[in-house]
């Protein structure tokens, strides 16, 4: 049986209801609906065929056997006849089997489809919900970097505060050394207004001079510690300038810090609502793929089923069709015993009408003979 060529998986429509493998069973057929059945062959003819040229004893018990024959040549034909039709009818179901199975391959490759697209779908999820996780990872960098950022800023008010005490230690420092020199100053100038020597007493004089001595000694330390306390109030007062000037990198570095901070909260955030998403596509497309490998797992068990009753079907054509073979050899052998049985007929139907002709002219002497007796009686007497 060949195989229809004019069919295409994509030309056939589904429908939206489920196919059971019932409907490729044979009561879903139509041509098997209508009570198509296979063709039984006859009986063997009970008719003795004479051997061609053997004597005829009777020719109306030939003519009962041609009459015979002739029946069973038209059973044989009605027979013979009802071998196409069916043939036809296992045509038409094994079309109707074929147009199913390409339409269960039309739906399992629809079904691959979908599964692929929500693979790739799912594959999509995943690709982004690895992204969401960099993004996590950035946002545990950006909350490390903050609490560093907090433990900077931390030792640095630490410092900031021990600088600002050691530069007002510093600066009354100064200002104690500053309120001493003019206390020596003062002193100066007190001695330096003092009255001639001719005015006081000798001792006093002495005595006078000396402490001005001492006095000039003393500001000459004052002289030295003034120079020492203001050479080290320059470094100090650098030190200061670039602890003030260290103060605003860190507070410029703390705002940053604390902009990242806000950022990387809001994107934390963001990516928790994303990941929250992101986990229930992921979820919907296990469940979509679980639902697509079960639609598919049912669609091969429909296709098996498909395939095996396409082999069934195949397998009852052949004796089906072996038995057409063997009524159509029959069919032949009847044809040419019926032509051999016409041969004889006419053969019996000729001796016939030679015997007849024969016992015409038989009748036609008794007759004529009986005419000359019946003349020659009178003459007689």
């Amino acid at each position: 049986m060949a195989r229809r060529r004019d069919v295409d998986a994509d030309d056939i429509g589904l429908v939206e209801v489920e196919l059971d493998t019932n409907d490729l069973e044979a009561a879903g057929c139509v041509v098997c609906a209508l009570g198509a059945r296979r063709p039984r062959l006859p009986t063997a003819p009970q008719v003795q065929l004479p051997v061609s040229g053997a004597y005829v004893h009777s020719v109306a018990a030939l003519v009962a056997d041609a009459h015979a024959l002739q029946r069973e040549n038209q059973e044989l034909r009605a027979q013979y006849e009802l071998v196409p039709a069916h043939n036809a009818g296992l045509a038409a179901h094994a079309s109707v089997l074929h147009d199913r199975n390409l339409a269960i391959l039309h739906r399992a490759r629809e079904g691959y489809r979908a599964g692929m697209t929500r693979l790739e779908q799912a594959l999509l999820s995943r690709e982004r919900v690895e992204r969401d996780y960099a993004d996590l990872e950035r946002v545990a960098d950006f909350r490390a970097r903050a609490d560093r950022t907090e433990a900077a800023e931390t030792l640095l008010r630490v410092e900031r505060d021990s600088s600002a005490e050691q530069y007002r230690d510093l600066q009354a420092q100064l200002q104690a050394t500053q309120d001493q020199a003019a206390d020596y100053a003062a002193q100066l100038a007190r001695a330096s207004a003092a009255p001639p020597p001719s005015s006081v007493p000798l001792a006093g004089l002495f005595a006078a001079q000396g402490e001005r001595d001492d006095a000039r000694a003393e500001r000459d330390d004052l002289r030295v510690a003034l120079a020492a306390a203001q050479a080290a109030l320059s470094p100090v007062q650098a030190r200061a300038d670039a602890a003030e000037a260290e103060r605003d990198r860190v507070r410029q570095l703390v705002a940053t810090a604390e902009q990242q901070r806000d950022d990387a909260l809001a994107e934390r955030d963001r990516v928790t609502r994303v990941l929250v998403v992101a986990e229930q596509a992921c979820d919907g497309a296990l469940d979509m793929r679980d639902q697509a490998c079960r639609i598919s797992s049912a669609l091969r068990r429909e296709r098996d089923a498909a395939v095996t009753e396409r082999d069934q079907a195949r397998q009852a054509v052949a004796p089906l069709e072996l038995q057409r073979d063997t009524a159509v050899a029959e069919r032949d052998r009847a044809r040419q015993a019926v032509a051999a049985l016409e041969q004889q007929r006419d053969a019996a139907v000729a001796e016939r009408d030679q015997a007849r002709q024969a016992v015409a002219a038989l009748e036609q002497g008794r007759d004529a003979a009986v005419a000359e007796r019946n003349q020659a009686q009178p003459g007689g007497e």
